[in-house]
């Protein structure tokens, strides 16, 4: 799969099967006071900075979370129900052993996703708490499969290693992981 930002002018990333279809996607939530700060942020490429807001649809377009980002210079993700009762937000720590971070998903008071890699070279190991694989995702990675679909879509290869029943928090937090990089 390919999770992949379109060119818009407000955020929307999607993530696709080779052949093209979607299995869900995110789209940025403007606000009418926010505007301004989306065009001066996205001239000067300073999108990371600023906060925003995003709906989370899984692939028939039905809203499942509202994502909170943080502006700031420290990277910060917020998730609630479309009710609007929050049920995780994100916690960066640093793997000494190895010199690489780790971006964890908390919910309930407990780690149900982590990500752990090199936030230069964009490449992620996604675990969920009993630290099993669930994926691997690879920043700029094109597919063989489909190398003229995805080639102008900057995003991220996703190669599953646990297809079965995904649930739509891996997808949230993977889609949280995009906007780090907006």
């Amino acid at each position: 799969m390919y999770m992949g930002q379109k060119a818009l002018k407000s955020f929307q990333a999607g993530i696709y099967d080779m052949d093209g279809e979607s299995y869900g996607e995110i789209q940025e939530n403007l606000q009418w006071k926010h505007k301004a700060l989306v065009m001066v942020t996205t001239l000067f490429s300073y999108d990371q900075f600023r906060p925003a807001v995003y709906t989370v649809k899984n692939q028939n377009g039905q809203a499942l979370y509202h994502m909170e980002k943080k502006g700031g210079f420290t990277w910060r993700g917020y998730i609630q129900h479309t009710e609007g009762a929050y049920v995780a937000y994100t916690k960066q720590t640093k793997n000494k052993a190895k010199g690489q971070r780790i971006t964890h998903y908390i919910e309930a008071d407990q780690c149900r996703w982590s990500a752990e890699g090199d936030p230069f070279i964009g490449h992620y190991k996604i675990k969920d708490n009993d630290e099993k694989v669930w994926a691997v995702i690879k920043r700029g990675a094109i597919p063989l499969e489909a190398p003229d679909r995805f080639d102008q879509m900057p995003g991220y290869l996703v190669e599953w290693k646990i297809r079965d029943n995904i649930p739509a928090s891996l997808l949230a937090f993977l889609f949280l992981l995009q906007t780090k990089e907006r």
